[in-house]
């Protein structure tokens, strides 16, 4: 039914191509549920861990491990995404996210169970978004990808915008731990959608990473590893900060409440800037959004206010989205220029990347050696301001403006 709906939205802006849109649907319609779940408990790890008694140092010691776990599981389940194929990679990774689900919730304070839960974690989103990443890049389509990316944003965001207020309440009035097991179920309707369609790409594949010249692509490992820091800065480190420093009362509730609100200007603008991006225009929306986003992370550690926090959310959906839809433009239309190597291609930029958040959060737990935690993670604002401004060292072809 969902995937019927979706289909009848968006069938008119794909009608030159309806088996591709069945697959693209297909990931639509699986992004939304997945994005639900996530967002039901995403924001509120950091916050359930701290409510359990984990300090912020503490904190960030698992993020640190859960993110270099992450990465070397990257080149791993690369291997397996070309053994099984990508939509057999996403279904398996989703029943292993139900698991971390499942740990989250029976969570007490204990560094064993904590650890156990994040290999889970970090083994089952590392295999998802390979799989993900290769699966959308093989049926999107090259000349309407901005468009294509749009949809994925409104799905994606659609998703995001209900979770948090949803987790929020139930964390408030029931408990928090049922938050995950609320979303293990979602998670599980998510994987229904896949089964609809067959592998785009060859399974039994036998890849080598040899194969790839990464000192050639240094340009791409760079810039994806700043915008995966941004990224994992806004949904981790700034919920925190705003929970413990700001939001003090009820945090899941103000907190899902704001995050839920500003999700809808990610998804007013997707859509615009999807139409930018195929009018060839996406190195300048990418520019303009990187240098907004600069901006806006040096003013963080200053919010002090429910309405201050809504207003730096609200900003930064609209930002991110600016500079995240023609990079990952580029990204995927990248993977179709190195015939016979996207899934290493890909594998290794997701390795890269997260190894790259877990040096951030590395710099975290040593800073607060140092310096107290509001001190520590205003710094980390300031650090990943400046790394963003990395994301323009990309050069993508697709966004060269064409004569």
């Amino acid at each position: 039914m969902l995937k019927r709906l979706i289909y009848r939205l968006t069938h008119r802006h794909h009608y030159w191509r309806t088996i591709g849109f069945d697959e693209l649907s297909e990931l639509y319609a699986s992004m939304m549920l997945r994005s639900l779940a996530g967002s039901l408990v995403g924001i509120f790890i950091p916050i359930y861990l701290y409510t359990l008694g984990f300090t912020i140092q503490e904190i960030l010691t698992f993020f640190t491990v859960l993110m270099t776990a992450w990465g070397l599981f990257a080149l791993v389940n690369g291997l397996i995404v070309a053994r099984i194929g990508p939509k057999h990679s996403m279904l398996l990774s989703y029943m292993i996210q139900i698991i971390t689900m499942a740990q989250f919730a029976g969570m007490s304070y204990s560094w064993v169970a904590l650890a156990l839960a994040g290999l889970t974690m970090a083994f089952g989103h590392s295999m998802f978004f390979v799989a993900f990443h290769v699966d959308f890049s093989k049926v999107k389509h090259s000349d309407h990808g901005g468009k294509e990316l749009g949809w994925l944003s409104i799905m994606e965001k659609g998703g995001n915008a209900i979770g948090p207020v949803a987790g929020g309440l139930i964390a408030y009035f029931i408990d928090p731990k049922y938050i995950f097991v609320v979303g293990g179920v979602i998670l599980l309707m998510g994987a229904v959608p896949l089964f609809f369609t067959a592998e785009p790409t060859r399974t039994n594949q036998k890849i080598s990473f040899k194969d790839l010249r990464m000192r050639s692509l240094w340009r791409d490992y760079v810039s994806y590893i700043a915008i995966d820091i941004e990224h994992s800065t806004h949904i981790v480190i700034w919920p925190l900060f705003a929970a413990v420093f700001i939001l003090i009362d009820n945090p899941y509730i103000k907190l899902g409440s704001l995050a839920s609100v500003s999700i809808i200007m990610a998804i007013l603008v997707a859509r615009f800037y999807g139409k930018v991006v195929d009018d060839h225009k996406g190195r300048a929306l990418l520019k303009s959004g990187i240098t907004a986003n600069v901006f806006l992370f040096l003013i963080r550690p200053f919010v002090g206010s429910y309405s201050g926090v809504l207003a730096v959310n609200i900003a930064h959906e609209g930002v991110s989205a600016a500079y995240r839809m023609p990079y990952y433009k580029g990204f995927y239309d990248r993977c179709d220029d190195l015939p016979g190597r996207r899934i290493v291609y890909i594998a290794s930029m997701e390795a890269f990347g997260v190894l790259g958040r877990a040096l951030f959060y590395g710099l975290g737990v040593g800073l607060l050696y140092f310096v107290n935690d509001k001190t520590g993670l205003s710094i980390l604002f300031v650090v990943a301001s400046l790394v963003s401004l990395l994301v323009l060292l990309e050069k993508f072809k697709a966004l060269d403006v064409k004569i």
